[in-house]
């Protein structure tokens, strides 16, 4: 074998080890509207890419990660490729959030449809933000999370729709209890003024 041979061989051959350990670093895990993922771990540091399954045409979403305030750690969300305008993400009370909405074929509003892969992809990392509360406990080498793609109605979560009822019932309750005490009052102070 030459020299020339062998270079023609092993560079080919470590470019694509360096390909599949690249593919292998990053987890790929799924996320399902209104499914859930309880009790992630993920090392500061990491990178996670999570694909997102099932998403409806004409529909309302956001990717969010909650987190232990116990463990101070700082969470960036991105949509992979392909690059578009950003969707913005919010970051509030222990919680990272992307909102997107969908169009009529399926597609992300504001995003190309996906090129390489036929899941659009967010990719959430971890890092470590702050000082632990006990000196006396080593820091924390990982964080676990939960994260969740929820469908929202209106810009909020269908949960809330559950919630509607019940406040609507309580507001009932209180005008029924609250107006027959405050009517007759009024109607007393109309005989006093006269």
């Amino acid at each position: 074998i030459t020299q020339l041979q062998m270079t023609n061989t092993v560079v080919p051959t470590i470019i694509l080890c360096f390909c599949i350990s690249l593919t292998f670093a990053l987890k790929h895990q799924t996320l399902t509207p209104d499914e859930p993922r309880d009790a992630e771990t993920m090392k500061y540091g990491d990178s996670v890419i999570y694909e997102l399954h099932n998403i409806r045409p004409n529909s309302h979403y956001e990717v969010r990660i909650s987190y232990p305030a116990t463990t101070p750690t700082s969470f960036d969300m991105e949509f992979l490729e392909p690059k578009s305008e950003s969707t913005g993400t919010r970051d509030i009370l222990n919680t990272e959030k992307i909102m997107f909405t969908t169009d009529s074929s399926g597609y992300i509003v504001g995003r190309e449809q996906p090129k390489e892969s036929k899941y659009y992809q967010v990719k959430a990392t971890a890092k470590e933000a702050g000082v632990a509360t006990d000196p006396s406990n080593p820091p924390h080498s990982s964080v676990v999370f939960n994260i969740v793609l929820e469908t929202l109605l209106y810009g909020a979560p269908y949960e809330l729709t559950k919630m509607v009822p019940v406040i609507l019932g309580l507001v009932v309750l209180v005008f029924s209890i609250i107006l027959p005490q405050v009517f007759p009052r009024v109607s007393g102070f109309k005989k006093l003024r006269d």
